[in-house]
């Protein structure tokens, strides 16, 4: 002390003890002289044993002392002596001692005379890092040669290099590197951090696992071991922990100790709890001096009161699902029976596997019940956190190469200590990212069997399917519910729970009705009509119908919140099914494709009809369909009334269409991919496969087909497979084909549009786009229509023509309502200036010129017009405009109608 004090010759050193420690008093400075005295292997090891845990590190020690003990002996044998490596790893969460273990490491190589010097040093990437970047490896060997002939610990090490990119962290390592090497018997490096940090960087450089062969693992504290660490530092700080809180502090620190999160805090988590304590009790005693100033009481903690959790109350309230409730009072009967084995020490050796499969229709309660689930559980004490992480496939699936797993991981890390509830599980077996994701999560649950319950969600036959194709699925879910639609008494209920809940009431007659409602919705049920989503839906409307009559009539203050029959009847039934009539209604032309919606929207209603009274269905259990048609006929708008048709009989999981021209399939094919996983990605879905016909050119499209045949055959309910193509191909391709027939029973080829079809669509079109057309203007938009229509030389044909020449016609427009300064009334008007303008355009850009029309003579025109050449300006003007429609007429752009029109509109505004 002295020495490293610095203190003079004839200074005045007062030594005195105060609690076992000794101190020293030199000029009013006080000194412990155990921080100037080097322990005894005893007193070191004594102080290693009464730290709490660090089973590894203590092993370890003992290993260290024993081998240097045997090469002491052999040194006096005169044998050859072997030194080994004391560079160490200290690898493990937050506040699991690690620091403090380094600075006792040190104490105890120091005792066995290992170390050549008593130097201790500690650092941080901070300390590594200069200003000048050149600088770094200088510092870096600086700070090595500190510690020479003793321990230097860097906390927190993965920091020194944290990417490829980080040029000056491999300067550090490189540096570092060498530094270990070349004083390898003079200095011992100890590196600390979190496992998985640890292990990415260790991994940067191959040099560092080699020269780093003791790794020291940290495990995190059990409970216990936390309360033991309280007391100590409630000791070391002069107080004591009052007996009675012992079981709640464990508690705690049971619920905040969860396999695999890395910021628990562990012993920094109990010195938090104990400070704020303290702080608590100093407050509460300078009110109360009859409390014991050193004694830490329970109310000192704030531990929160737990809410009671009452299952039959709970339960009270949800409607229908007694299968559902039936399960969860079961399973809460056979936990409790578990814990009062466990409370009397029988140990029955039973494992409590709480994962769940939830199967049913959307909307009918899963994710309510699951929400349930964790709360019920955590209530129990079986879940340390009780949060419901809710997650889909995409919160597993990443488009980044390799990535999948990763996040898979990181979402289900987010649920530990809680519930993992995956809704639509079954579309993770859709494809090999998928099944992927599905390998990772199944890891995971074995992993963390007792701190994750996990909640699959679907509809069951394709949960069904799912746990056939991964047998490992069946052993990790052993809870299995259907939860069932709701039928029109449990619907009524719930209507009636949301009107009361609102602050509303019905009428008697309202009452009625409402029941009489729910009734013919649900006998037109379809796979969201039985369900509480519509439901909700329904009431909202009912509330709305109600607010606006209470607002256009005058009624009591009583009726306020009364809703009425008069409410219910403006809610048609037919909101809440899916009415056919009404989306054909807008579709112009396609009369078989009409006719095909209609007849197959029969079929599936009888067929569903059949299945309600316990007949067989016997409907051919093919239902892909052939397209035929060129482009533009309507094949898409037929295919998305028919999706949704699907979709509202729950034939289909999505409304969704998928488009895939065949050409991207080949090249997918060409690339690697197989069409099972192309194909896969669109399970649940209309998938339609245009250009079909081009298989006849593919060389091995016989092969092709023989995949696509097996993948039918085995998702053969999961999806709908349309292809079209050109009609003569088609039926080589697929009449030719007896199981591709098979497969594909339905066939429907779209003709042409007809001139008046085409003509109806466009005005619809503009109709639905906000724009006004005048009678003159309709008279000349069908004219141009049908002389598009008569045009052989058109690129485009049927809708798509229709489309591409509204656009231009819209251009035109706006371009004109802009430079005319139109006023705000007129800026929807279409005019014949720019109906005729823009199929110049549109002609030009889809169809080859033409000059087969005769031409007019100028002098002929202009002397037919009777120009006044005594205005020079306005002469010049009009002879252009002529001159222009002529050239127009010339180029077959306009026809002798549209040529007539816009030339008396010229000469009247002379």
């Amino acid at each position: 002390m002295i020495l490293k004090e610095n203190i003079k010759e004839n200074s005045t050193i007062l030594i005195y003890v105060d609690n076992d420690e000794i101190y020293c008093n030199i000029k009013n400075e006080i000194f412990s002289l155990s921080d100037y005295s080097t322990p005894t292997l005893e007193e070191v090891e004594y102080k290693l044993n009464s730290i709490i845990g660090m089973k590894d590190l203590k092993e370890f020690l003992t290993s260290v002392k024993n081998n240097y003990k045997v090469q002491k002996i052999r040194e006096r044998l005169g044998l050859k002596t072997s030194n080994i490596s004391l560079n160490m790893i200290f690898a493990g969460n937050a506040g699991t001692g690690k620091t403090n273990a380094a600075r006792v490491t040190f104490e105890y190589l120091n005792a066995l005379n290992i170390l050549s010097k008593g130097i201790y040093r500690e650092v941080s990437k901070a300390d590594f890092v200069t200003e000048n970047p050149a600088e770094t490896a200088k510092r870096t060997i600086d700070i090595i040669n500190s510690a020479m002939g003793g321990v230097l610990f860097i906390d927190e090490a993965y920091s020194l290099c944290e990417s490829d990119d980080d040029k000056v962290g491999k300067e550090i390592i490189d540096a570092l590197l060498k530094g270990i090497e070349d004083n390898r018997d003079d200095l011992v490096v100890i590196l600390a951090g979190y496992e998985k940090d640890m292990d990415e960087f260790l991994a940067f450089n191959p040099g560092l696992k080699s020269r780093f062969l003791n790794t020291i693992h940290f495990e995190d504290y059990t409970p216990y071991e936390m309360y033991e660490i309280a007391l100590n530092i409630a000791k070391s700080k002069g107080y004591r922990i009052a007996k009675n809180v012992k079981n709640e502090l464990i508690d705690l620190f049971a619920k905040n100790q969860i396999s695999g999160k890395n910021d628990l805090g562990n012993a920094r988590f109990v010195r938090n709890i104990v400070e704020n304590a303290i702080l608590d009790a100093s407050k509460k005693y300078i009110n109360d001096k009859s409390k014991e100033i050193d004694l830490l009481e329970r109310d000192n903690f704030n531990f929160k009161a737990k809410a009671k959790f009452n299952l039959e109350e709970r339960l009270s309230q949800i409607v229908g699902l007694n299968e559902v409730k039936s399960l969860l009072r079961n399973q809460y009967k056979l936990i409790v029976a578990q814990e009062k084995r466990k409370a009397a020490g029988i140990d029955t050796k039973i494992e409590q596997n709480l994962n769940m499969v939830f199967v049913g229709n959307p909307g009918t309660g899963k994710t309510s019940i699951a929400r349930l689930v964790s709360e019920m559980l955590n209530s129990m004490g079986l879940l340390k956190v009780g949060q419901m992480i809710e997650t889909d496939r995409s919160s597993f699936i990443s488009e980044v190469p390799g990535e999948t797993s990763k996040k898979t991981e990181e979402k289900f890390k987010e649920a530990i200590g809680g519930v993992l509830f995956i809704d639509e599980a079954y579309t993770l077996a859709n494809d090999s990212l998928g099944r992927e994701a599905t390998e990772t999560l199944l890891k995971l649950i074995e992993d963390y069997s007792k701190e994750v319950v996990v909640i699959l969600a679907g509809y069951e036959e394709e949960m069904e399917d799912f746990f056939d194709v991964n047998i490992g699925l069946k052993s990790r879910f052993p809870i299995w519910t259907t939860f069932e639609d709701y039928n029109p008494n449990e619907l009524l209920e719930m209507a009636i729970n949301l009107i009361d809940s609102t602050g509303f009431k019905l009428s008697k007659n309202a009452y009625v009705s409402l029941k009489k409602s729910f009734e013919d919705i649900y006998e037109e049920s379809d796979s969201t009509s039985g369900n509480g989503r519509m439901v909700r839906n329904y009431v909202e409307n009912l509330i709305r119908n109600q607010s606006i009559r209470i607002a256009e009539e005058n009624i009591s203050t009583y009726e306020m919140n009364l809703i009425t029959t008069k409410d219910i009847e403006k809610i048609k039934v037919s909101e809440y099914e899916f009415d056919l009539e009404e989306k054909l209604k807008s579709l112009k032309g396609n009369e078989k494709a009409k006719e095909f919606l209609r007849n197959e929207y029969k079929l599936i209603k009888i067929q569903e009809k059949r299945v309600k009274l316990g007949k067989k269905n016997n409907r051919n259990k093919y239902s892909n369909i052939v397209f035929t048609g060129n482009v533009g006929t309507g094949k898409k708008s037929i295919l998305n009334i028919l999706a949704e048709m699907y979709y509202s009989r729950d034939m289909i999981k999505s409304k969704n269409i998928v488009e895939i021209d065949i050409r991207e399939i080949i090249g997918e094919i060409n690339s690697g991919l197989k069409l099972e996983d192309i194909l896969n990605k669109s399970l649940g879905k209309i998938v339609l496969i245009d250009k079909a016909h081009l298989l006849l050119d593919i060389n091995n499209y016989k092969e092709i087909i023989s995949i696509l045949l097996k993948f039918i055959d085995n998702n053969k309910n999961k999806i709908k497979i349309v292809l079209s193509g050109q009609k003569d191909k088609m039926k080589e391709l697929v009449l030719l084909n007896e199981s591709l027939n098979y497969r594909f029973p339905i066939w429907l080829d779209f003709e042409d549009y007809t001139n008046i079809e085409l003509y109806e669509i466009c005005l619809d079109i503009l109709t639905n786009k906000g724009f006004i057309l005048s009678k003159e203007s309709k008279d000349s938009l069908k004219e141009v229509i049908y002389s598009l229509y008569e045009n052989d030389n058109l690129k485009l044909r049927n809708s798509l023509m229709i489309k591409n020449y509204i656009e231009k016609l819209v251009r035109v427009q706006s371009v004109r309502v802009y430079d005319n300064n139109i006023l705000q009334r007129d800026i929807n008007n279409i005019e014949v200036e720019d109906i005729i303008s823009s199929k110049e355009i549109f002609v030009n850009e889809n169809t080859f010129i033409s000059n087969n029309v005769e031409p007019i003579a100028d002098n002929n025109l202009k002397e037919n017009y009777k120009i006044n050449n005594s205005n020079e300006n306005l002469s010049y003007d009009v002879e252009n405009e002529l001159l222009k429609i002529k050239n127009l007429y010339d180029l077959g752009v306009i026809d002798e109608v549209e040529f007539k029109i816009l030339k008396g509109k010229i000469i009247n505004n002379i």
